[in-house]
């Protein structure tokens, strides 16, 4: 599917028009690490529709297929911009079971959503010096390692 049929899918606001749009997009591109430029235009607002709902919060029977959209997405360089906000490194860490400020209260943790979560961290911080950046002062990396170490080893809920 192409990204601005998903873009079309998004903007449409209907629930089951979005996720069958994305798991398309997902099925067909999970192993894509090369995009074609002629779709750059309509991938980066494809980011931009995705970061919008990730900082806003995640419908929790929805979040591994967005976050996949957004792992996918985040290979691609001329995305990692739209990526590299510091609500969206918190978001993603607030997923994958990263509590990087004080006081906050974890939600009951999915390994999926975890998983995805620290995939799509992954590549931000090795693709993105901005992302590195982000992540180097909010210790991200630190608990990032500290969390998939902890949930390779167990195979269970992550303890970060």
């Amino acid at each position: 599917m192409e990204p601005g049929a998903v873009v079309d899918a998004v903007e449409t606001g209907k629930e089951d028009v979005i996720m069958e749009a994305l798991r398309t997009y997902n099925r067909e591109n999970f192993q894509s690490f090369t995009f074609d430029d002629a779709q750059q235009e309509n991938r980066k607002r494809l980011a931009e529709l995705l970061v919008s709902v990730l900082e806003q919060g995640l419908p929790p029977s929805h979040r591994v297929t967005w976050l996949q959209s957004i792992r996918i997405l985040s290979r691609d360089s001329s995305c990692l911009d739209t990526f590299t906000s510091s609500q969206s490194l918190q978001a993603l860490a607030r997923h994958a079971g990263i509590s990087i400020s004080e006081g906050s209260v974890p939600e009951p943790l999915d390994m999926d959503v975890v998983l995805e979560s620290l995939k799509c961290l992954c590549n931000l911080v090795l693709s993105s010096p901005v992302a590195q950046m982000l992540a180097a002062e909010a210790r991200l990396v630190h608990f990032a390692w500290t969390c998939a170490r902890s949930c390779f080893r167990s195979c269970r809920a992550c303890a970060c």
